[in-house]
């Protein structure tokens, strides 16, 4: 189970630039889309549409894939782009 601040706190403090302390800004945009519950504890948007009962909570590692993908996708766009 972790929260969005835990992630934006674990990123920030294992920074190896000049920008340690500071989340950087696509993994606040990986975060900010992935749903919560009552807890606050980061879940699996699969959730919602799953019949369940149960919902899935993200692990730290599962919350650090979703934002490794984000980033990979990140750079398949900007190579995009810079071939226009």
């Amino acid at each position: 189970m972790v929260t969005k601040q835990e992630v934006r706190d674990y990123y920030a403090n294992n920074r190896k630039d000049s920008n340690k302390g500071m989340c950087p800004r696509i993994v606040e945009e990986s975060i900010d889309h992935l749903g919560t519950d009552a807890e606050g504890n980061l879940i699996s948007l699969a959730s919602y549409i799953d019949e369940s009962d149960c919902t899935p909570i993200l692990s730290l590692d599962e919350v650090k894939e979703t934002v490794r993908k984000n980033i990979r996708q990140y750079v398949v766009d900007l190579i995009k782009i810079a071939e226009i």
